[in-house]
């Protein structure tokens, strides 16, 4: 069986808070490029957006990943791509990983929490790229 790279169902916890299902590009390591691949997603700003994945340790179940569109610092003329930000280690956004609404009332604490200093974000509409 052949499953889709990122969950494809969209609740309808999700579609109120803010996600919907678009094309969205990925890094595919096992052919040296990028595939564009169907997902859920919540665009949040410019240049951040929640993505559902799939987790890897648990087989059917998801979780929620924020991505950040942008270059790392130290290679700032890069060309910008998408990141995944790692959650900080603050209890509560472990404990709403899961759930669509609150980890969306939950963003901005991540972005300022998280391991986006590491980055410079880029707006991926100014480059012809998706939100």
């Amino acid at each position: 069986m052949n499953l889709p790279a990122y969950p494809l169902e969209l609740t309808a916890a999700e579609e109120a808070a803010g996600f919907y299902r678009m094309e969205i590009e990925r890094l595919n390591l096992k052919h040296g490029g990028k595939d564009r691949v169907p997902a859920v997603v919540c665009p949040f700003g410019k240049s951040f957006r929640v993505v559902k994945r799939w987790n890897p340790a648990s087989p059917g179940e998801h979780y929620y990943s924020l991505e950040v569109f942008g270059v790392y610092r130290q290679t700032p003329d890069a060309n910008p791509q998408w990141h995944q930000l790692q959650p900080p280690a603050v209890a509560t956004l472990g404990d709403v990983a899961r759930d669509a609404n609150r980890i969306v009332e939950f963003l901005t604490q991540w972005i300022a929490l998280g391991n986006n200093k590491h980055y410079l974000p880029r707006d991926p509409q100014l480059l012809d790229l998706e939100p």
